[in-house]
């Protein structure tokens, strides 16, 4: 686990996360899923833990140091839950794959995150802020 780092799960921490899914499912049409390690930021959340910042991952092996969520690239967007980033600064970390972090940034901006800049690690730096993603969207819109 990455957020909440506790040896075993209780059973109150499965329904507890559980109940997070079913919540969401009710509002929506379709079931939408948390990406992986997002059960673990939510029972972190409920239980009064702050979490300062968020990674988001494109692959398994960025930010595993930090508070996660992995959003593989065989996901589809549609299909998650992003809810859970509602309120939280992230940063999505990807390895040469600039459309689908742009897309998951979106996304996330989307579902409510106060920040979501885009970090390559090919390139060592961040290649977009959460600026440039916002200006971006707003002129695919216009256009």
């Amino acid at each position: 686990m990455n957020v909440a780092q506790t040896k075993g799960r209780s059973d109150w921490h499965r329904e507890a996360a559980s109940q997070h899914t079913t919540d969401s499912a009710k509002h929506s049409s379709t079931a939408r899923r948390l990406p992986a390690f997002g059960r673990d930021l939510v029972v972190a959340r409920r239980n009064g833990q702050t979490v300062p910042f968020l990674v988001i991952s494109i692959g398994w092996r960025f930010g595993r140091a930090m508070p996660r969520v992995v959003v593989p690239d065989d996901q589809q967007l549609d299909q998650l839950d992003l809810s859970l980033v509602a309120e939280l600064g992230c940063m999505v970390v990807h390895h040469d794959e600039p459309a689908r972090a742009f897309e998951v940034a979106a996304a996330a901006l989307a579902a409510g995150a106060t920040a979501c800049p885009i970090f390559c690690m090919a390139q060592g730096k961040t290649t977009l802020t959460t600026s440039e993603i916002v200006a971006t969207l707003e002129l695919r819109s216009a256009a």
